[in-house]
């Protein structure tokens, strides 16, 4: 005998045997947990008598869905630990969850690598200027006083000049506008240096000057004291004077009698040089 009734949650008509009367199964077509009905008891013909039923005839049953053997289901009553997935879904589930992995993992990744690039393109400004990027240098000027001890030289001269640039001898800038002892020189010519991707710049009270450049880069750079004076007769070397009369009429009354320096540096943006005119005779 089999016990007929629909699934309380997907409303499929089941057949159970009535062995199973009470007891927890799955539906087979939702899954869903369920108790197997008690099978109705049937009234006796005494019963039918006075209530006046008439047989009737008995109306066609419903369709219903052939059940797999059920197995009783040990777990307690009302919990859903009868539900189970079978194993490939299992399989789809971990699958979808390790490939999830993998995308924040790389995702994560790949931000990590833009964030670096990022960095070194933003960064510091010196990093910048590899791009080509004006820079400006920092220069500071001192000398020694009166007891030996520093002191800013205010007035001191730096002159940027661009290495491997030969500009036309007709364009040579006026020497004594750019000494200390005379000058200062005048926005044209001052200008003419810039275009060629040279600066000047004259020291200020506390002995500090910033020279404004194209981009960085190694350049020849030259510093004149204002107040030091050379102890040496001797004057630029031919070397040296040939170097700045490619850029000026001649060296001599561009150092006259002071203390100077000129040498190749490596110049980069924010950059701070310190000098000390009574550190080298020159």
């Amino acid at each position: 005998m089999q016990v007929r009734f629909p699934c309380p949650a997907c409303r499929q008509n089941l057949a159970v045997s009535a062995h199973k009367s009470g007891q927890s199964v799955n539906c087979p077509k939702c899954g869903a947990p369920l108790v197997v009905p008690a099978v109705a008891k049937t009234r006796t013909a005494a019963e039918k008598k006075t209530t006046g039923d008439q047989p009737k005839t008995p109306a066609p049953a419903p369709a219903t869905a052939k059940l797999p053997p059920i197995r009783p289901d040990s777990s307690p009553r009302g919990s859903s630990a009868g539900l189970r997935l079978a194993p490939h879904e299992l399989l789809i589930s971990r699958t979808a969850f390790y490939v999830q992995g993998l995308l924040i993992a790389a995702v994560g990744i790949i931000g990590l690598l833009l964030g670096i690039l990022i960095g070194i393109h933003s960064g510091p400004a010196n990093r910048a200027t590899d791009l080509g990027q004006p820079i400006a240098v920092h220069f500071h000027f001192v000398d020694r006083g009166v007891g030996g001890a520093l002191v800013p030289d205010e007035g001191a001269v730096v002159i940027v000049l661009p290495m491997g640039r030969v500009p036309d001898p007709s364009e040579r800038l006026s020497e004594s506008d750019f000494s200390p002892q005379h000058g200062p020189p005048s926005a044209n010519q001052i200008q003419t240096l810039a275009s060629w991707g040279g600066s000047y710049s004259r020291a200020d009270a506390r002995g500090d000057a910033v020279a404004a450049l194209p981009r960085a880069g190694e350049y020849q750079t030259l510093f004149i004291a204002r107040r030091a004076k050379r102890v040496a007769a001797a004057g630029p070397s031919a070397e040296e004077t040939s170097l700045l009369e490619r850029f000026f009429q001649g060296a001599k009354d561009l150092i006259g009698d002071r203390k100077y320096r000129l040498s190749p540096e490596q110049l980069s943006n924010e950059q701070k040089l310190v000098h000390d005119f009574d550190a080298r005779e020159h």
